[in-house]
């Protein structure tokens, strides 16, 4: 499944690349993202539980939501601060969406990566490694894998921890909502910033 994952990534570098029009890559991209990822759900999802009878209180999802404000801050200063260190412009590509309105940005930022991309990582790839490695290291895995699949050397230091953070949160709850709505608040929180 990662490298099919891969492959929807390196076509959607390369339509972006060659195109004018990168919202249309984008959408087209997120459609492949989630084609895969349902694909190697479906056919397994009994191997693959996104939803096992562990407690988690409900106040832990105000702690969630509360978290990716001081998360949301951590990773925008630092994607600042490699910027200005380098003189880099670091692009996140929500113009594309936002110039087709709010309720595109929403949809192609804070509602399909979260739900697409946990049950890829935290779901699917979780699942199928909980099988064989322990909750350390399938952790450290999905979360390198999550890291490496958005094809970019200074986001690694971002998405990694991110990865693991969502891993946790899936692990500890034995839900994928919890993830998906870390996941959603931190999307939200990072596209509010930039557009403010």
């Amino acid at each position: 499944m990662y490298v099919a994952l891969l492959g929807v990534q390196l076509f959607l570098m390369i339509v972006s690349k060659v195109t004018e029009d990168v919202f249309t890559a984008e959408v087209v991209g997120t459609v492949g993202f989630a084609v895969v990822t349902l694909a190697f759900y479906f056919p397994c999802r009994e191997r693959f539980t996104v939803r096992e009878p562990v407690a988690f209180p409900r106040y832990w999802y105000l702690l969630v939501v509360l978290a990716a404000v001081p998360i949301g801050l951590g990773v925008h200063a630092y994607v600042r601060g490699v910027s200005s260190l380098f003189g880099l412009h670091a692009p996140l590509g929500f113009e594309d969406e936002l110039a087709h309105g709010w309720i595109w940005a929403s949809v192609l930022i804070v509602v399909m990566p979260p739900l697409v991309e946990e049950l890829a990582f935290r779901g699917v790839m979780f699942g199928a490694l909980r099988h064989s490695l322990t909750v350390s290291e399938t952790l450290i895995v999905t979360s390198f894998a999550f890291g490496l699949l958005h094809l970019s050397i200074p986001s690694l230091l971002t998405h990694i921890p991110l990865g693991f953070y969502f891993g946790w949160l899936r692990h500890r709850s034995g839900s994928l909502w919890p993830a998906v709505l870390a996941h959603a608040c931190h999307n939200a929180f990072v596209l509010a910033l930039v557009t403010v």
